[in-house]
């Protein structure tokens, strides 16, 4: 009888070993590393944590950073709100926002045009076609987008 306990117990602590050694975790398309602060839809997007502690969007599908410095950000269902600088100049950091539709993984970039010259929004279609030219990315004005969406990323600028 005491050698039964025995067996019954070791199985159990062994299950629960195994058990601890595979988490629980989703099934990406993409790996999720260790600087992934989020993740969204089939992990393609991550908000990466920088070693100077602040976010990037980064896109695995390309391996590409798609907004830097991002201040700002909030989920909300299947899209995912950003505030942050534009990838495409690294000598004119403009304002940028991105709306990420996570389900989709289609990016849209809105300029924020108080902060972005007209060479930026150049910039950035240069910077689109060049890298995003087969994935889901556009980029569009503040005017475009419904009282909701402008509401949402003009909190997102105006908290910095």
């Amino acid at each position: 009888m005491k050698k039964a306990r025995t067996v019954v117990t070791v199985m159990i602590v062994l299950a629960a070993v195994l058990l601890g050694l595979h988490p629980c975790r989703p099934k990406y398309r993409y790996d999720v590393w260790k600087d992934s602060h989020e993740v969204y839809g089939d992990a393609e997007y991550q908000l990466m944590t920088d070693p100077d502690h602040s976010y990037s969007l980064y896109n695995h599908a390309i391996s590409h950073t798609m907004l830097n410095d991002v201040e700002q950000y909030q989920n909300l269902g299947k899209f995912a709100y950003f505030y942050g600088k534009s990838p495409a100049s690294w000598m004119e950091k403009a304002g940028l926002f991105a709306i990420l539709n996570a389900e989709t993984n289609a990016l849209q970039y809105v300029l924020d045009e108080d902060s972005a010259p007209s060479v930026q929004r150049e910039q950035m279609e240069e910077f689109v076609g060049k890298y995003c030219s087969d994935r889901a990315v556009t980029i569009t004005s503040l005017s475009e987008l419904s009282d909701e969406e402008q509401s949402i990323l003009l909190q997102l600028r105006d908290k910095e």
